[in-house]
């Protein structure tokens, strides 16, 4: 039974690295980077904001909701008993959530830990949260491009997080935190482009190679520098 799980565990490992070296990024930086840049961006949210361990704790959750998704999960009780089920599902929360733990504990948010872990070994594990497939989520975006229509409807659970963060740096007065939540949106942005377009979707554009990229990212800064201000204009 563990060897399965592991077998699962590496699988996903593979894909998640197939991902990355399709999209263009380098493992040997990827990795790396991720890791320096979790650390600062959690030394620096808890040294600016006294709402740190609040963010943590959400963002926690939300990671959870995400993996307790029901047609994700009917794939996997379908391929597995209940009991390597149960086992693979508490892992994945525990693992996901596993940098955020450490940070907490770091900054000895001993209660929030607590609450995450009963969470993500009992609750999450218990329960399963359907997507509103048949529900059409409004974008500013019209359907072209399609990137920030597509990704702003999968990452829409970011922005009110964001949103808060503009609140608190206005309510303490804290420049640097809303900053950070008006650069956020920015930043999430770029991962619209990790998903790669077919090729005819590049065969129908009348431009040349040039002013098809010149499009491209013209319309990534108009709109990503869209998001930030309708979050400003909802404060």
């Amino acid at each position: 039974m563990i060897k399965l799980e592991i077998e699962y565990f590496k699988i996903q490992f593979k894909l998640f690295n197939r991902q990355l070296k399709d999209s263009g990024i380098s493992l040997q930086l990827a990795y790396p980077l991720l890791i320096i840049g979790f650390w600062l961006g959690g030394h620096y949210l808890f040294k600016t904001s006294p709402y740190a361990h609040l963010i943590c704790f959400f963002y926690s959750l939300s990671i959870c909701i995400y993996l307790s998704d029901k047609q994700r999960n009917s794939f996997l009780k379908t391929t597995f008993n209940k009991l390597e089920y149960r086992k693979i599902r508490i892992l994945e929360n525990i693992i996901f959530n596993l940098p955020i733990f450490i940070l907490l504990i770091l900054n000895h948010c001993y209660l929030e830990i607590l609450i995450l872990l009963l969470l993500s070994c009992f609750l999450f594990v218990f329960i399963s949260f359907k997507k509103c497939y048949n529900t059409t989520i409004p974008t500013p975006f019209s359907k072209n491009p399609f990137e920030f229509s597509i990704g702003f409807r999968k990452k829409i659970w970011t922005y009110p997080l964001f949103l808060f963060l503009a609140i608190m740096a206005m309510k303490v007065g804290n420049l640097n935190l809303g900053i950070v939540a008006t650069i956020g949106p920015i930043v999430v942005s770029y991962s619209y482009y990790l998903m790669m377009e077919p090729d005819y979707f590049i065969w129908i554009h009348q431009f040349s190679s040039k002013e098809f990229l010149k499009y491209k990212i013209y319309q990534a800064i108009k709109n990503s520098l869209l998001l930030s201000i309708i979050l400003l204009l909802s404060i």
